[in-house]
């Protein structure tokens, strides 16, 4: 029950539910949370008059830490009932529609559009605005029909990313590649749909997270990171909130980080104890991480993540899963950086699905190493006999290779052959 009280008769052990002022003009970082400590009571009364607390609230623990001060993990959550414990029944992917050229420009529109949708949603988040869910359902489903069309297309696209916007750009990333995922295993349209609205939330708690420790350009310590563990908790409250969102949603946020061995947050969870779509969403989640350059760790090559995945399979990540999801993406996924016995050096544009070996490559440096200007696109499946044995891959290179910067060709259309 709320209650309007001076600041004047706060007191240690209060829950303030309410401020007098929007939370955004104040210095608290979060819409609920205890008074741990007299320093916490004098900072309300200085910012504020009166505040609503919930008298239903008490937390009379005289050893109570600043650790978790502003954080208010418990939300009204709801049970999850129909979420899908059991692996899909394993259907063979659609033939893509449209070729990767012919899809560019539609992909890219609705990428460009996905990407404002979650840059504007984790900032109303965070201003205490209720999510879109019809909206974002919306161009979900354009994104969902782009991947079923030619997913290689929205896979390159994942290479256009703004590094100083790391949770946006991550949570995009995450759904096109779980979507491509579950396109792969064979979910049909509407379980594309759940899986990448889920994709796509699955790290909304963030917003509940403090920003100097969202943006420490350091990696976090034991404080900071039991604090950032926690936004599983508050992404599955601000989901039960919500209109509109479904049970598969809201487990894909609650369990992403759990583990089949269950040594995962926030509820130590194992294996089939863990919804799928959970399950589907921890390894691209993971995949993502390890490909994606952040100040405090190196960034991986795709063949080093895929390969640190299969190390991890059984311990952390779904074992069948993990196999799958290295057979969808190939063993040259689209985006690593590749050289072939020729000594040209490309990037992987688009696979075969029945040629992975030979994949479509956007050559970059000439066999002495020299910037091709124009690029041009290599189509390793049609290469004639004789020039068969040069174009060969000889070997996957690290991201950084020879400066290569991928981001630049990203939007180049001249290179197409259509």
């Amino acid at each position: 029950m709320k209650k309007k009280v001076s600041v004047a008769d706060l007191r240690q052990g209060m829950y303030i539910a309410e401020l007098d002022r929007p939370w955004l003009e104040s210095p608290f970082l979060f819409q609920g949370f205890f008074l741990y400590t007299p320093e916490e009571v004098t900072e309300v009364r200085k910012t504020c008059r009166y505040v609503y607390i919930d008298t239903d609230k008490v937390d009379d623990s005289p050893d109570n830490s600043r650790d978790n001060a502003g954080l208010s993990l418990e939300p009204d959550h709801r049970e999850l009932t129909n979420v899908r414990y059991e692996l899909p029944e394993r259907r063979d992917a659609p033939e893509e529609r449209v070729s990767f050229e012919n899809e560019f420009k539609r992909a890219q529109d609705i990428q460009s559009r996905i990407r404002e949708l979650i840059y504007a949603m984790h900032f109303d988040t965070r201003m205490g605005k209720s999510i879109d869910a019809e909206g974002t359902r919306k161009l979900v489903r354009e994104l969902v029909d782009s991947v079923l069309r030619n997913p290689d297309t929205q896979l390159w696209l994942t290479q256009l990313r703004d590094k100083d916007e790391y949770t946006a750009e991550h949570s995009l990333s995450v759904t096109v590649f779980a979507l491509v995922f579950g396109r792969h295993l064979g979910l049909n349209a509407d379980e594309l749909l759940e899986l990448g609205m889920g994709a796509a939330l699955h790290d909304i708690g963030k917003v509940r997270i403090p920003l100097e420790i969202m943006n420490k350009q350091s990696e976090l310590d034991a404080r900071e990171y039991a604090i950032m563990q926690q936004h599983p908790v508050l992404g599955q409250g601000i989901l039960a909130n919500t209109p509109g969102i479904s049970d598969e949603m809201i487990g894909i946020a609650a369990y992403h980080h759990e583990t089949v061995g269950g040594e995962g947050y926030p509820g130590g969870l194992r294996r089939d104890e863990i919804p799928v779509y959970a399950r589907i969403v921890a390894i691209v989640d993971a995949y993502d991480a390890m490909t994606t350059y952040r100040p405090y760790r190196t960034q991986s090559s795709s063949y080093d993540s895929l390969k640190q995945l299969y190390e991890l399979r059984g311990v952390r990540y779904d074992e069948t899963l993990v196999e799958q999801f290295i057979q969808c993406l190939g063993i040259y996924p689209v985006g690593c950086v590749v050289e072939l016995q020729s000594g040209e050096v490309g990037v992987v544009v688009s696979n075969h699905k029945s040629r992975r070996l030979k994949p479509k490559i956007l050559m970059i440096l000439s066999k002495d190493k020299h910037r091709l200007t124009p690029p041009r696109v290599v189509d390793l499946k049609v290469m004639t006999q004789q020039d068969a044995g040069a174009y060969v891959i000889k070997s996957v290179l690290g991201p950084d290779a020879f400066k290569i910067n991928v981001r630049q060709y990203i939007q180049v259309s001249e290179w197409f052959v259509v």
